[in-house]
């Protein structure tokens, strides 16, 4: 929202906002509806009358690696206020991370014979690994490579979590 708290019209308003750094791509509007492409700056051609309000809604595709909060500064200027002090404003914008963490190199079902002399066997495996756009806080494993197993079917289970809770849980078994 844009107002002029005056004491006269403000003259050639040109409202600026550097989004760029955290959208891949932006979007503005001027009613809430229909929505275009945001090229950094909006010229409002013509004056804001003492007391006046513009809003101005700014949407868009944030980049995948964004996630902290945003918080975005717009400046106004306009022809006849020479006072810088009182044309921005900041909105801080709460970012929430709904991407799963990723696990690769997940393996493949293991089949194999006891060792001798036990009722069970040690079993080895590359371990998989995991990512997130917003980092891993967590990576568990139920069961670890050159742990020994019982005879029978085991299930190994790896789960990672990212700051956000977001989860995901691969397995395989032994």
């Amino acid at each position: 929202v844009v107002k002029n708290n005056g004491p006269s019209a403000a003259k050639n308003v040109l409202i600026s906002d550097n989004v760029d750094s955290f959208f891949e791509i932006a979007f503005y509007s001027t009613d809430g509806s229909i929505y275009n492409e945001w090229n950094g700056s909006l010229d409002l051609t013509g004056d804001l009358a003492n007391g006046a309000e513009y809003t101005i809604y700014i949407k868009g595709i944030l980049a995948e690696d964004q996630c902290s909060d945003i918080s975005n500064t717009a400046s106004v200027t306009s022809e006849n206020d020479d006072n810088v002090a009182n044309n921005t404003s900041t909105v801080n914008t709460p970012v929430e991370d709904n991407i799963s963490p990723v696990i690769t190199g997940m393996p493949a079902n293991i089949t194999v014979s006891n060792d001798p002399g036990i009722c069970g066997a040690v079993v080895t495996w590359n371990a998989p690994m995991a990512s997130d756009n917003c980092g891993v806080e967590s990576f568990t494993s139920t069961w670890n490579p050159g742990d020994e197993f019982s005879v029978g079917t085991t299930t190994v289970t790896y789960t990672a979590k990212d700051a956000a809770n977001n989860s995901v849980e691969q397995s395989f078994t032994v």
